[in-house]
């Protein structure tokens, strides 16, 4: 790849690397860069639902996501007395030509995008880690784009630039653009964690309907994981290592034979829910997390985010192969509407 490509994808999470295996596809010269050194090794992701499965059957990858995965277990929910309830999470329907796939898979946000970079890998590119972007400027026939890279600052000069990099995106703010939307008034801690004393066979969830002592535990599917899910107070230090999340759990399961072993990451994070007051400014694009944020309930953040990469992967390529430059202008049109009535189911 010289330096001057056609398209410089900023972040490399399960949005850009969506809209680099597009763009791979189909010939197009790109960079994708990447603030972080390393790959994000985080589940806050972890339900592939079915139109995102048809999207990652065309990409070529959904039969490596079923071997990575597992579909959802029944949820178990235990009550005080020590019974528990079984459910299923999601009813099985038979597959049909309009459906292909009927029920939501789990893998982990780092095992998907663990898959995507293969993909990349396979169509001859990777991701630059290391990249962090500092400074944005475009004029009518390219941006200019800095970057703080292992070696140095260096300018790229592209057609277009996409930020797919994340709520706090870096591109959405030198554009400029709103970001509005509110905070939801729950925090919470979500924390991938090695588990001893629960069966993986169910979701376990302890006080299902007191939000100061709720807690869950997902076994995820392809790990030796249970992802921990707990509402926590909106002020004041969490403490997120094996020790505190230990006794967390203890606390309020009530079951004093359970014991964290090990925490391979944690985060405690405020809920909200955004939206970009425009996906476009001239030749720089927003998707995904830049785009919009969700509360992870209902798995809809990574499935949303795929799903804007996928639909501008295509209309980029096309009309840097020559057709109307008016076709980026459905994205916004397309795209922002679904997420605008998402946001709005995502906080009911």
């Amino acid at each position: 790849m010289g330096n001057t490509p056609d398209v410089v994808i900023c972040g490399a999470g399960a949005a850009g690397l969506t809209l680099a295996i597009e763009l791979a596809r189909r010939n197009v010269a790109f960079r994708l860069v990447e603030q972080r050194d390393q790959p994000f090794h985080g589940s806050r992701g972890k339900g592939i639902q079915p139109r995102s499965q048809e999207v990652f059957e065309d990409m070529g990858i959904v039969d490596q996501l079923f071997a990575a995965g597992g579909l959802y277990p029944v949820s178990r929910s235990h009550h005080a007395d020590g019974t528990h309830m079984d459910a299923a999470v999601i009813e099985a329907a038979p597959a049909s030509p309009a459906e292909p796939y009927r029920q939501p898979l789990m893998v982990p946000q780092f095992l998907t995008e663990s898959v995507m970079r293969d993909r990349l890998a396979e169509l001859g590119h990777r991701v630059d880690f290391g990249h962090g972007l500092i400074g944005v400027e475009q004029d009518d026939t390219g941006v200019s784009v800095r970057l703080a890279t292992p070696t140095g600052e260096q300018t790229v000069r592209t057609r277009y630039l996409i930020g797919t990099d994340g709520g706090r995106s870096f591109v959405r703010q030198a554009l400029g653009i709103g970001f509005p939307g509110k905070t939801l008034g729950v925090r919470a801690v979500v924390a991938d964690i090695v588990l001893q004393g629960l069966p993986r066979d169910a979701w376990h969830t302890f006080n299902q309907d007191d939000m100061a002592q709720r807690i869950s535990l997902c076994p995820l599917m392809g790990t030796r994981l249970f992802q921990l899910q707990a509402p926590v107070p909106l002020e004041g230090e969490v403490d997120l290592s094996a020790d505190g999340l230990g006794a967390m759990v203890r606390a309020r399961s009530g079951r004093h034979d359970l014991t964290v072993l090990d925490v391979q990451w944690a985060s405690a994070y405020q809920m909200s829910a955004r939206l970009a007051e425009r996906y476009r400014d001239g030749r720089v694009f927003l998707a995904g997390d830049a785009a919009h944020t969700h509360p992870p309930t209902g798995g809809q953040g990574l499935n949303t985010s795929v799903q804007d990469a996928y639909n501008l992967g295509w209309k980029l390529a096309a009309v840097l192969k020559g057709a109307p430059a008016a076709l980026l202008g459905t994205y916004e049109q397309e795209r922002r509407p679904i997420a605008a009535a998402m946001l709005g189911l995502a906080t009911t």
